[in-house]
C-alpha cells in the first residue's frame, strides 16, 4: 500500500495525531503525522489535499 504524510508546522509546533489504544489497529497508542493511503491514479499531493484545509 502506498501512502502520503504531511509535516504541518504552525507557530513552531508540529501537528501530530495520537492513535487510539485499540490492540486490533496497526500501531495502537502511537503518535503519527497526518496522512493516509493513496487511491489508484492519485498523486501524493492530491491525497493530502483531502486531509487539509487551506
Amino acid at each position: 500500500m502506498n501512502g502520503s504524510s504531511a509535516i504541518i508546522i504552525h507557530k513552531n509546533k508540529i501537528l501530530l495525531f495520537h492513535r487510539d489504544n485499540i490492540p486490533t489497529i496497526p500501531h495502537p497508542d502511537h503518535w503519527q503525522l497526518p496522512g493516509g493511503g493513496i487511491e489508484k491514479g492519485e498523486t501524493p499531493l492530491v491525497a493530502l489535499s483531502g486531509l487539509t484545509i487551506y
